[in-house]
């Protein structure tokens, strides 16, 4: 009987660019954070590009104010969505609750899935300074929607990061 094995796989210096869509903001404390952005900054080559994005706490706020008492309802064409955000008792920390209905278009029948995520809302300042402390060089972040700077409207924040 053999013993699987997992041969060491290395990716140092490898990419071009890292692209991270809606997950850092499940990432639950700073060095969770740290050690992503090292990892990261391990595999992109010289003047490769890490670019995320992460929800304000504005934004999280919002949902909440969308959502409490009721749940919020998202239909899109065979997919509908309940969800709800709550806070808790930790300052920046959310609870994104789903009740989620997905139409098979074969039988047109609906499969039922519920899930609950915790959500951290992080200050960009927090942000800078961990990919600052990872390596990171020239490190810009500006609004996701409108493509400029950052302001009190900011609901979700994108960031680029060049590893020099």
């Amino acid at each position: 009987m053999s013993k699987p094995s997992c041969r060491p796989f290395p990716l140092d210096d490898e990419f071009d660019a890292v692209v991270s869509t809606g997950a850092l903001v499940h990432l639950p404390n700073d060095t969770t954070l740290l050690r992503t952005f090292e990892s990261v900054h391990r595999v992109l080559r010289p003047g490769g590009t890490f670019t995320f994005d992460m929800y304000t706490e504005r934004h999280a706020e919002s949902w909440v104010a969308h959502t409490t008492p009721t749940a919020r309802v998202i239909e899109s064409g065979p997919f509908t969505l309940l969800m709800s955000i709550t806070r808790t008792a930790i300052k920046g920390t959310y609870n994104w609750h789903g009740l989620m209905f997905l139409r098979d278009d074969t039988t047109q029948a609906y499969v039922r899935r519920s899930e609950t995520h915790q959500l951290y809302a992080w200050a960009q300042e927090q942000i800078v300074g961990l990919g600052a402390r990872a390596g990171f060089g020239d490190i810009e972040v500006f609004d996701n929607f409108t493509r400029q700077p950052t302001g009190s409207q900011t609901v979700c924040e994108t960031y680029v990061m060049v590893k020099p």
